[in-house]
């Protein structure tokens, strides 16, 4: 990883006050992907460090001594930062793939932002049997046999318009990375041997996976 790091720092106040900014970029290559072998390998993929990935992003800080006495200090403080990321490539013949946690599934795919949740997007139930027999959607069995929505049924929005509702018709529906993120944190010390600290982090806009629920 090959990372440039621009940053400026001061205090003010008699060192009351302490702020920080930076911003940063990086570049991260063999980055660990999978790969498709051929059919003659008896294998259908394997690991290979053939990614890329590109980060930026920036965080400002800030420190507050409240109090400054001669046997209390009170200092209180806080961060809040942002970054993007995207994998910019993968190995040769490979734009994506799909990795499967939990009963979630990841998807990996070149100029996108890594670990984006790839799934199914709904448009409410079928209230009836009529609405679900307008629709004409379905599924295929392990026979490969064509079977019908019905009334009460999940409605799933055909991607490609073809009316069977399978794996192509996923779409990419969760992004982990936050939208900014940063701590808070509180500090106080007394006399010469009592201190107590606190930290508190935080992430705002990221989507998560609810695996309790899908259990």
């Amino acid at each position: 990883t090959r990372r440039l790091n621009i940053g400026i720092e001061t205090s003010l106040f008699d060192n009351r006050v302490n702020l920080s900014a930076n911003y940063f970029t990086s570049t991260t290559d063999n980055l660990l992907t999978k790969q498709s072998l051929g059919f003659l390998s008896g294998l259908d993929e394997n690991w290979t460090n053939y990614g890329n990935l590109k980060n930026h992003g920036f965080d400002v800080s800030a420190a507050v001594k409240v109090l400054a006495m001669k046997d209390f200090q009170w200092e209180v403080g806080g961060s809040i930062g942002h970054y993007k990321n995207k994998l910019t490539r993968l190995p040769q013949g490979m734009n994506s793939y799909k990795t499967n946690l939990y009963g979630g599934t990841v998807l990996t795919e070149a100029g996108r932002s890594a670990g984006v949740f790839y799934g199914y997007k709904t448009e409410g139930v079928y209230k009836d049997t009529g609405a679900a027999e307008a629709d004409g959607k379905f599924i295929r069995d392990a026979s490969n046999n064509p079977v019908y929505f019905g009334a009460g049924d999940i409605k799933f929005v055909d991607k490609d318009g073809n009316g069977e509702i399978n794996a192509n018709d996923r779409f990419v529906i969760g992004d982990p990375n936050p939208d900014i993120f940063g701590n808070i944190s509180l500090k106080l010390h007394y006399g010469k041997n009592w201190s107590l600290a606190t930290n508190f982090n935080y992430s705002v806009g990221n989507d998560i996976y609810n695996y309790q629920r899908a259990v």
